[in-house]
This record gives structure tokens, sequence and C-alpha cells, in this order.
């Protein structure tokens, strides 16, 4: 039998115990919980340039917790160049090209950018080295509809590709996003292959609409596909797909000419 003080302790527990196991399941997760969390950052200004005919995009991203800026430039020279701001008046914001992640990058390092804005749009002016480079920009959120990505492509897409040697294999495209860079869309391939790939909004031209491949969760067919580009034009209901690369770049003998793309409801 408990004495009258065990009594009062364990009723003390019990009361007391609904209390903490509230405190335990609200307590912050951990740093690496909090940085798989974390969104990505909005950038700032969009833009397109064309590189050897492809659409390819340039976004203006901040750096958290800094108050430097990225210049991220998209395939097929992906890299980014850091970007600190050094004086402002009257819509011109000036920086000091600091910092490269490499490759077509380095060109723009040590040099200045201007940045010159006007409401909704602005331009982006590069120099270093006796070059200078010029790029339209628009505010994030506020991409032209001919620039973004058609409303009616969103949603999800299928297909039976036919490989050279005659197989059928089931590949399927989920698309989304809006602007120039926006991330979110997967191409995804059915037995044997088993694989997927994410995919980057990256802009439009006469062709269609372009899709940088990027790393995904491995498989033989599917690590082939990085960094190349998904090309989907529009017809009616129903759109085409093509696998384009980059020249020197060994052929897939998939989609040739084309694949058709079907409307799916999964």
């Amino acid at each position: 039998m408990k004495t009258p003080l065990a009594w009062r302790g364990w009723a003390l527990l019990t009361v007391l115990a609904p209390a903490v196991a509230a405190a335990q399941s609200s307590t912050p997760p951990s740093s690496t919980a909090k940085a798989a969390a974390a969104p990505a950052v909005r950038p700032l200004w969009i833009g397109v340039e064309r590189v050897n005919g492809r659409p390819s995009p340039l976004r203006v991203v901040p750096q958290p917790g800094k108050d430097s800026v990225q210049l991220a430039f998209g395939p097929p020279r992906p890299c980014r160049v850091t970007a600190r701001p050094i004086a402002q008046a009257d819509g011109v914001q000036r920086y000091d090209l600091i910092d490269s992640s490499g490759g077509r990058c380095d060109r723009w390092t040590p040099g200045v950018a201007i940045l010159r804005t006007e409401g909704d749009t602005a331009q982006l002016e590069l120099a270093a080295g006796g070059q200078q480079w010029v790029q339209p920009l628009w505010a994030a959120g506020k991409v032209p509809e001919e620039v973004a990505m058609e409303a009616t492509l969103s949603g999800r897409w299928t297909s039976v590709a036919h490989t050279a040697g005659g197989v059928d294999l089931d590949l399927s495209l989920r698309l989304q996003g809006r602007e120039p860079g926006d991330e979110g869309s997967e191409l995804v391939y059915g037995s044997p292959r088993n694989c997927r790939v994410p995919l980057r909004y990256e802009g439009r031209n006469d062709a269609g609409t372009w899709f940088a491949v990027l790393p995904g969760n491995g498989g033989a067919f599917c690590d082939a596909l990085v960094d190349r580009w998904l090309v989907i034009s529009l017809r009616a209901e129903a759109a085409s797909l093509r696998i384009d690369a980059a020249p020197g770049s060994k052929a897939i003998n998939e989609c040739l000419p084309n694949c058709s793309l079907g409307r799916s409801e999964r």
C-alpha cells in the first residue's frame, strides 16, 4: 500500500505527463531537419538569354544572411557569380563581381554589374576585362505570358517511347512551374528502366518549350539524360517530345524524330 506522499507523487506525474509529451512533440527540429525543410530562396529578377539557339535562364538571387546576390546562369554553362552592392541611386544599383563558381562565369570576375530598374522590368549590364554584356530582366512573379510556360502544358503527360531497337518503354512527364528556372517538373520511366529525373523549365522559342534535365535518382539511362534538354511542342490536345543534346554529345536513339504525348489523369 502506497503512503500518502508516494500517492501525491504519482498524481503529480499523471498531471504533468501530457504537458511533457506536448513539449516533446513541439521541440524544434534539429538544424539538419531545418535545413532540409527550408524553402528555396525566391529570385529578385529573372531573364532568359539565347545560347546556341536555346533559351537559358538567368536569375538574380539574394544570399540568405548576406547583402550580396548571386547571378545564377542556366545551361549549357551553368555557373554563379557573387555580386556585392557598392552604390545605389535613382533606380540604379552597382555591384562588384567578386567571386565565381567557375566555367563561363570566370570571365566576369573581377568585374562590375549595373542593374537599372523601372517598375517590373530591369536591365543588367556586366563589364569585365574589356567585355560587356546586357540582359533584360523581369521582377519575379511578373514574367510576361510569352516567356512563361504555357498554362495548357502544365500537368501530366504519357507516351510510349520507341527505341532504336524497337523496344517500347513507358514514359511519363509531370510538368509544373511558370517562370524560367522554375524546378519541380519530372520525367519518369517505367519498367525495365525504373528511373526518374527532375526537370527545370528553361524557356520557349520557335522549336518549343525547353526543360533542362537535372541529376536524379540514378539508373544508367536516366544518368545519360543529365545535361540534355527535353523540347516539347504543343499540338492541340496532344504534344510531341524531342530529346536534344549539346553539339558533340553522344546521341540517344529515342524520341527520334519525336515521341507523341497524351494527357494523363494519373
